[in-house]
């Protein structure tokens, strides 16, 4: 039915002269869906003569389901933009079957930096590894989510160092209700979290005047080796002559 589909690859009807004893053909064609719904896709139709006498063959109509794959990421939670070295940060969102067909294998890969301990993540199925850099690979996984159900998934994490960190998003992708394409899940852009990691204030006041001290020594001690120790530092000198 047009209504529900084009063609675009093969052709929906062949013929051949003749057709020996346990000889068969196939016919094949591709289409792709246009619209939701439910299609009827009528009796394929077979003629041919058998000792010259006109036969006709029908096979079974067939309807099929055509669905809507759709999934969408919301974030729920997510690191504040600075944070101070020791501090925990979270990741939480949900992933959503927004269609109208069951999602399947739903999977999503983040890597963190080196410099941010992760301590935990949960989900259906969570799998953590270390990259060559030394930070983390963590893979969020889901067998299936039903039309209009939600799944959560969450990661917990320390910042170990001062820096500029980025959460990077590798991958996000399920399958439609069929298990054979991969589409890509919705706003799923969001999980590329950028934060600052600062020094505590005291520590940085600590720090600061350390440095002060320094370079005040450092600019002390030059002086001193340029123009002389004062007068008042230098040895005196004995005097010649007489006591009176």
């Amino acid at each position: 039915p047009e209504e529900y589909f084009e063609l675009v690859q093969g052709k929906t009807s062949a013929s051949a002269s003749s057709l020996g004893p346990g000889k068969s053909m196939t016919l094949s064609y591709k289409l792709r869906a246009k619209r939701e719904g439910s299609a009827t896709l009528p009796a394929a139709e077979v003629q041919y003569k058998e000792r010259d006498v006109p036969q006709l063959k029908y096979s079974n109509t067939l309807i099929v389901r055509i669905v809507k794959p759709a999934v969408g990421l919301e974030l729920i939670t997510s690191p504040p933009s600075r944070l101070i070295v020791g501090d925990l940060a979270e990741l939480v969102f949900s992933v959503a079957n927004d269609g109208s067909g069951q999602a399947r294998d739903i999977e999503l890969v983040l890597e963190i930096p080196q410099g941010i301990d992760l301590l935990e993540s949960e989900g259906p199925v969570t799998m953590q590894e270390r990259t060559e850099d030394g930070g983390w690979r963590v893979t969020f996984k889901a067998d299936s989510i039903d039309p209009g159900a939600s799944v959560e998934f969450s990661m917990r994490m320390r910042v170990q160092r001062m820096g500029a960190y980025n959460i990077s998003l590798i991958n996000a992708t399920f399958k439609g209700e069929a298990g054979e394409q991969k589409y890509k899940i919705q706003g799923a852009d969001a999980l590329e979290v950028s934060f600052l990691v600062e020094v505590p204030r005291s520590q940085k006041i600590i720090v600061t005047a350390a440095l002060v001290g320094m370079v005040g020594a450092v600019a002390a001690a030059s002086f001193f080796a340029v123009r002389g120790m004062p007068s008042r530092y230098a040895s005196r000198r004995p005097r010649l002559g007489l006591p009176r």
